[in-house]
């Protein structure tokens, strides 16, 4: 249909953050996947995210006092990865 407002297409996103996701407040992340490297914690949405998944994920780190390093994206259909 013309004119007729189209959805934003939901991506899987990962998060580079500095610093842990204590054991405790793990299950605040639901529909993500939480990674440890050495220095740095990676979450990885468990399938296509929308914004608010996203944002919510974001301000639930800060809250917990990490320190974002990277934000990526790729689309759910295509698997293209962006920034």
């Amino acid at each position: 249909m013309v004119g007729a407002p189209t959805q934003p297409p939901h991506r899987v996103y990962e998060i580079t953050c500095r610093g842990v996701v204590p054991e405790a407040q793990r299950d605040e992340f639901a529909g993500w996947t939480i990674s440890r490297g050495e220095r740095l914690t990676r979450l990885t949405s468990d399938g296509p995210a929308d914004q608010a998944s996203l944002h919510g994920a974001l301000d639930r780190l800060a809250a917990l006092g990490l320190t974002l390093v990277e934000v990526r994206h790729r689309s759910a259909a295509v698997g293209q990865v962006g920034e």
